[in-house]
């Protein structure tokens, strides 16, 4: 996610959940693993927040500043 919102989303962008989930998933050598799914992310999404690196609402997340 910092990748993403330095390369490609603006630090003021949010990022929903189905962005993210897309992007790993495209991101992931075909044939070689299980395709992830909204649970898994959702719960590494969960995770961060609780570490205070995300602010996590419904669908929609963003870096903290």
């Amino acid at each position: 996610m910092e990748y993403l919102f330095s390369s490609t989303y603006e630090s003021t962008d949010d990022m929903s959940i189905s962005a993210l989930l897309a992007y790993l998933n495209a991101a992931m050598p075909p044939d070689k693993h299980e395709d992830f799914d909204t649970t898994e992310v959702v719960r590494a999404v969960a995770s961060m927040k609780e570490k205070g690196k995300v602010v996590f609402e419904g669908d929609i997340l963003r870096l903290v500043d």
